[in-house]
């Protein structure tokens, strides 16, 4: 999509009076009616806590209450003397002296695994060095205070503790009229085809500025009720813009991270924010196209290689900062699985396990997928037992959803061709053969006339259903764009279940290949974001890996990736670790990330050298 896709670059920094004029008209409207007055002071997102509410009001998410004219404010004290009667009732959770133990980023990951739907709000370091944030749901509450001292950081050995209190919300319950207005504004301006959700000067839409509302996203309730909106129809956005807004800071804008989980080109330009440490709070989000000029902050840097430095330490996959091309900090499958693996980890058995079968899954794609695809796919034959395994795909709308048709007619015959759906054995009884592959070869084939696919790694589900001593069965699920990938088409949903067995060198025969592909309405995917932020409660993931268990445990479990025989696998190895000085795991891994091409392999450690941790070495 192109840059001005995006909002409208002519206003700048978005109009911004400047300080005498705003305190000349603000006391002006406010002679005439003093309830204006407190309107115009809410202009910065930067929370305070109100001390008078009632305490009666229960969470309602920003969905009705009555409201009130008192404006948040940078002072607790203005707060303490105006009074805000209209808050609602959210929770204030707290991990006690954890600040000054343990990352923050890392506590959020360890939540997200043991609570479901987890979605912290103004996530911050107290001056007790404990991290606070707020939650609106009890339940969800109560389940982080049920993890209490139950989550370890092995490194320090720390047990977090975990306490809640319900408080008075730091923002105020808007009118169900206002709500109403704000879900408005936001659905005319998502762009389906697009997957874009436009948000540039959003005060400035014409259903605020013709009723005299001041709607800005630089306050809390109304940042709030828009994720609301996002999180309840919109959660599929790749695209999103927050241009010219005002924007100070992003606390409210952050839990973005937890609902908006597929963007990848983000324009916060022409904003103004001007702390560095604002942009990390977006940490999380798979962004590949960043615009950000305009804001003060990015004035701050003297030297292009600094400022790249600093956005690639938020969004590392990052290629296009306001409209240049870079050279982005990561590439490629990921290979630390706890930090970067890009799906949700559901149940494995043991960490052996989930190397394998999450080092197969991003390989299996990686072959699978692109515009070279139906051409790389041919490789997976070695994916498959050369006899025994089959392949069998069904086309179907899920049971439930409404009807609507394939995005490309073409596609959908292409799998019509081949689908075998167990409801409907009289239309495909006379030709059943005719719709199962059976053997490594013929599979191949078969999954080469499939369409040009791009599998969303982001949204695959990944869960182990069955392992013995012969057999590991393991489903993954997700979205996936098929046909001309040029044409941004829509997502379809697809489950993709693998039975494979052992077989020598750590790799796996694939036995049973069945896919199973559906149209994607939008209730097919509030459905499946329901079970996507749902999967890490009902699938324990196991406990962390280091990346020299990664390492031990296997680099060549899948067998397919062109490494070669075991005997002059041994031996470059062992001439590896001789010229590096690395241990034998960390040596093989180099070797195998670069095809086995010795001469690179040491071309590439040496110029890497300084970024390899030092456990790679021997003692």
């Amino acid at each position: 999509m192109s840059r001005r896709g995006f909002g409208n670059p002519r206003s700048g920094g978005g109009g911004h009076r400047d300080a005498k004029q705003l305190s000349r008209n603000k006391s002006r409207f406010a002679r005439l009616d003093p309830d204006i007055q407190s309107r115009y002071d809410d202009l910065d997102d930067e929370p305070a806590v109100p001390v008078r509410a009632s305490l009666t009001t229960t969470s309602t998410r920003g969905r009705g209450g009555s409201s009130g004219n008192n404006p948040f404010s940078r002072s607790t004290q203005s707060v303490a003397n105006t009074g805000v009667r209209n808050a609602d009732i959210v929770f204030k959770c707290r991990a006690v002296g954890a600040a000054k133990k343990i990352d923050g980023k890392w506590l959020i990951k360890q939540l997200n695994q043991k609570v479901e739907n987890f979605k912290p709000l103004l996530w911050d370091e107290n001056t007790r060095g404990d991290f606070e944030w707020y939650v609106r749901d009890e339940d969800i509450a109560s389940a982080i205070k049920a993890n209490n001292r139950r989550i370890i950081h092995k490194e320090t050995g720390t047990r977090v503790e975990l306490v809640y209190a319900r408080v008075p919300a730091p923002w105020m319950a808007l009118k169900r009229t206002e709500v109403e207005i704000i879900h408005k504004v936001v659905d005319k301006r998502y762009n389906a085809e697009a997957r874009l959700l436009n948000l540039s000067e959003f005060h400035a839409d014409e259903e605020f500025t013709s009723k005299d509302m001041l709607m800005n996203l630089t306050k809390g309730n109304v940042m709030l009720t828009v994720l609301d909106h996002i999180d309840d129809k919109y959660g599929n956005i790749v695209s999103l813009s927050l241009a010219n807004n005002r924007l100070r800071h992003l606390d409210y804008a952050s839990a973005l991270v937890s609902i908006a989980k597929f963007v990848k080109e983000l324009d916060l330009s022409h904003n103004h924010i001007t702390a560095e440490k604002d942009l990390e709070k977006f940490s999380g989000l798979p962004v590949e196209k960043l615009f950000f000029e305009g804001n003060p902050v990015v004035e701050t840097f003297t030297q292009k290689s600094a400022y790249i430095s600093y956005i690639h330490k938020t969004f590392p996959r990052c290629y296009l900062m306001d409209g240049v091309e870079v050279e982005p900090l990561v590439t490629g499958p990921e290979v630390n699985i706890n930090e970067v693996m890009p799906f949700r980890a559901g149940y494995y058995p043991n960490a052996q396990i989930r190397v394998l079968v999450e080092q197969f899954v991003m390989s299996f794609f990686e072959l699978y997928d692109g515009k070279d695809g139906q051409r790389t796919r041919r490789s997976l034959h070695n994916a498959y037992d050369s006899d025994a395994s089959t392949f069998t795909l069904t086309v179907k709308n899920l049971s439930g959803s409404n009807f609507q048709r394939h995005h490309n007619d073409d596609c959908y015959r292409q799998y019509a061709q081949l689908s075998h759906n167990v409801l409907e054995q009289e239309h495909f009884s006379r030709n059943r053969a005719a719709r199962q592959a059976r053997g490594a070869m013929d599979i191949a084939v078969a999954l080469s006339k499939l369409p040009t696919t791009h599998h969303m790694k982001e949204t695959f589900i990944v869960d182990v259903y069955m392992l013995t001593n012969e057999l590991l069965g393991f489903t993954v699920q997700g979205l996936f764009l098929d046909g001309d990938l040029t044409q941004e088409p829509s997502p379809n949903y697809f489950s993709r279940s693998f039975l494979v067995s052992p077989r020598e060198n750590d790799s796996v025969a694939v036995l049973s290949d069945q896919l199973f592909i559906s149209t994607a309405s939008v209730e097919r995917l509030e459905k499946f974001k329901k079970l996507y932020d749902q999967s890490i409660v009902n699938g324990a993931a196991v406990e962390q890996i280091s990346a020299v268990q990664i390492a031990q445990i296997g680099v060549n479990g899948i067998g397919f990736d062109g490494a070669p025989p075991p005997e002059t696998r041994k031996a470059m190895t062992d001439a590896m670790c001789q010229f590096s000085g690395m241990i034998a795991p960390y040596s093989e891994k180099c070797l195998a990330d670069c095809n086995w091409n010795f001469d690179f392999a040491c071309a590439k450690f040496t110029e890497i050298k300084a970024s390899i941790p030092i456990e790679a070495f021997a003692q």
